[in-house]
């Protein structure tokens, strides 16, 4: 009986002892981690602003090109520079994607042959 009473009365006082430092150390970690959660949104909220800004002349430049090419048809360039800037809309999509990844699971599909083939004629062309 007393040594259930002993058992008690340590696990008592040590609950006592353990719970306002284990409050402490949890505002303590909190307050520590507020300037990193903020660096972190903010560089998720920069990489989702460029990528947008980047678009932008990039749906410009292909308007442009769709524009030539009806008054120009068959013109290879033209073809290629489509090519590149929709390679380079997928790059920042993907960009923007991945810096909202820790905001939650996204599901991403992709048709990989697409993908090889696209750069495999890129290399072919070179």
């Amino acid at each position: 009986d007393d040594l259930i009473d002993d058992i008690f009365y340590f696990l008592l006082v040590n609950f006592i002892f353990m719970l306002p430092i284990a409050i402490i150390s949890s505002s303590l970690i909190r307050r520590i981690l507020r300037p990193i959660r903020k660096n972190i949104d903010e560089m998720e909220a920069f990489i989702h602003d460029a990528g947008h800004e980047l678009k932008t002349p990039l749906a410009i430049a292909n308007g442009n090109l769709q524009l030539l090419s009806k008054t120009q048809k068959g013109n290879e360039e033209i073809h290629q520079t489509q090519k590149a800037i929709k390679h380079a809309d997928n790059l920042i999509t993907t960009l923007v994607e991945l810096s909202s990844l820790e905001k939650g699971p996204k599901n991403i599909s992709c048709n990989i042959a697409n993908i090889l083939s696209d750069q495999i004629a890129l290399l072919e062309e070179k």
